[in-house]
């Protein structure tokens, strides 16, 4: 991606999404660093293909959050997203990703997503509307 003509927002959530990315991985990461200081306290988090509404709708809280990234660390013994392609245009970053996993069973894989991510003035995530398949980390 080009840095060329950036705002300062779009360089800004550029880098927040270079965190977002470390702190998803596992076991490098931190769950607790990705949820309480990359996302706002208000977010909507919705996997696209996965659902018709809003798996965290904004105003329940990080808690829901906070337990389902705990829940992607005890089934993984490894994640770690690569991007291939990151846009900022903004308050929005899209991101093409490749992840390469191991589950708790010693399965290995490779998935791919994409996500919108929007960040408020604090750059924080606000929205997080990933496109991913029904059924991720598992068997075609």
């Amino acid at each position: 991606m080009t840095t060329k003509n950036l705002t300062d927002q779009e360089s800004t959530n550029l880098k927040r999404t270079d965190e977002w990315a470390a702190e998803w991985s596992i076991p490098t990461g931190s769950s607790e660093k990705l949820v309480n200081e990359l996302y706002a306290d208000e977010t909507e988090i919705h996997g696209v293909l996965q659902s018709t509404k809003p798996m965290i709708k904004a105003g329940d809280g990080k808690a829901k959050l906070m337990a389902f990234e705990k829940a992607g660390a005890r089934a993984m013994k490894s994640r770690s997203m690569k991007f291939i392609k990151k846009v900022a245009q903004g308050d929005t970053v899209a991101v093409q990703v490749e992840v390469d996993y191991v589950m708790a069973d010693g399965r290995a894989g490779t998935d791919w997503f994409a996500a919108f991510l929007t960040f408020n003035d604090e750059g924080r995530i606000t929205i997080d509307h990933t496109f991913l398949r029904d059924r991720p980390f598992s068997e075609l």
